[in-house]
Parts: structure tokens; C-alpha cells; sequence
């Protein structure tokens, strides 16, 4: 994909998030988000000298569809799902830096009360028993919501154009679908996502102007039955 598709794709989530905050505002609660903060935040380009930097200091060379995505914005704040990318680790993102360390050293310390020490060949047994067992401090995690799911490229799927498998893990599970191979596909799942739920709102906003619309339907009163017909009349006493 070339950087320009991929500014328009990037470009297109953006505005349609944005479209989709303004409808759907509980996300401001849910994301406990700042003051003055009213959508998708798109932060300015990362350079190459940044961009090195960052690696280093992540412990991992960044896959090509992901350094490229860096190289137009820096970082994402209340992405899809109210994900914030991390990106080259600026300032601006750092809550959600600190919120993903928060996960590496709550995952560490669970597998040490469950006998895991932090030995590579302890922890890669762990990853090897089941397929959601993904120890976050080996691989690069670039998001979260704040609420217990990250994003993270699985370190071992690193193919032949250094491309890695983003994954979706949770505190409660692990690692699970949805997965990507590159960060391009999860461009397009979350453009998906997004325009399926703007659509729901539009159906439900015709609904609800087409039920304003109508007139109220009259209702029926049913006749009262004569007393003679449902009550033998009493008997006056005497």
C-alpha cells in the first residue's frame, strides 16, 4: 500500500469517527476522556531519527505497515473502540504507556504466583501450552482501551517482509480474535466496524422521525355492556 492509500484510509477512519463520537457521546464516560476532548486524535508525523528511537527503546523493529502508519501521525488517541496507538511513545500518549505497563507487570506477577518464573524458557513453555497464552513483556504492545484489552504484534509471527500479527488480548482471556496480519487489515476491520454502527444509528434516527411523524393512532373505546346484559337486576328489599 502506498503512503498515499494509506493517508486516505487513515484519513477516512478519522472523519468517520469522529462522525460517530458526535452521535454516540457515552464514549466520553466510558473512556473517562479529558476536557476538550471530543473524538479521534490524530497526532503529527514521527521521524525517522523517532522512529529508530522508539525501537530501541521498545525492544522491537516496528513491522513496515505500522512504521509507515508512524511516519504520517505520531501516535492515535480514541481510535476505534476508544483505542489509543501509543506510536513512538510521546508525551501526548503517555496514560496509555503507563496503562500497558500496568498489564506487563499485573501479567508477570499472576504466572509468578502460578509457578512462571521470567526465564525465556519458562515463559516460552507458557506460550507453547495454549494458543492465548501471550506474554506481553517479549512482544510490542502498541494500545489499549484503559480497560483491560491491548493490541499487541505477536513477536513471533515475524514473516519474511517483517510483517507481524496484530492480535487483540484481554486480561481476562489473553490473546484472541480479532488478529490481523498487518496493521493495514486492522485499518480496514475498524473502517468496517465503524460504518456497520453508523449505520445502525441512521436506521434507528429514521425510525424514530418516522414514528414523530405519524399521528397518533385513536384509540378504540369499547362500548359499556348494558347491566341487564352481564347482571341480573337485584332485587330491592322490601
Amino acid at each position: 500500500m502506498s503512503p498515499e492509500e494509506l493517508k486516505v484510509k487513515i484519513d477516512l477512519l478519522h472523519s468517520r469517527l469522529n462522525e460517530y463520537y458526535e452521535l454516540d457521546d457515552s464514549w466520553r464516560t466510558i473512556g473517562e476522556w479529558p476536557e476538550g476532548e471530543n473524538g479521534s486524535i490524530l497526532h503529527p508525523p514521527a521521524t525517522e531519527e523517532e522512529i529508530a528511537q522508539a525501537e530501541a527503546r521498545f525492544g522491537h523493529k516496528f513491522p513496515p505497515s505500522y512504521k509507515e502508519f508512524l511516519r504520517l501521525h505520531s501516535g492515535w488517541e480514541h481510535c476505534w473502540g476508544n483505542d489509543t496507538f501509543v506510536g513512538t511513545g510521546r508525551t501526548a500518549t503517555q496514560r496509555a504507556q503507563d496503562k500497558i505497563a500496568e498489564y506487563i507487570r499485573w501479567q508477570i506477577d499472576l504466572l509468578r504466583k502460578r509457578s512462571v518464573d521470567e526465564s525465556p524458557a519458562a515463559t516460552k513453555a507458557w506460550e507453547a501450552a495454549a494458543e492465548r497464552n501471550l506474554y506481553l513483556a517479549h512482544h510490542l504492545v502498541i494500545g489499549t482501551d484503559f480497560r483491560g484489552a491491548a493490541w499487541v504484534f505477536d513477536t513471533r509471527t515475524r514473516d519474511a517482509n517483517q510483517e507481524m500479527k496484530l492480535t487483540s488480548w484481554e486480561m481476562s482471556y489473553g490473546a484472541q480474535d480479532p488478529a490481523f496480519q498487518n496493521f493495514y487489515e486492522y485499518l480496514d476491520f475498524a473502517i468496517g466496524e465503524v460504518d456497520f454502527r453508523l449505520e445502525d444509528w441512521k436506521k434507528d434516527a429514521a425510525k424514530s422521525a418516522k414514528k414523530k411523524k405519524s399521528p397518533p393512532a385513536k384509540a378504540k373505546v369499547k362500548a359499556k355492556a348494558k347491566t341487564s346484559d352481564k347482571f341480573p337486576p337485584r332485587k330491592q328489599s322490601k
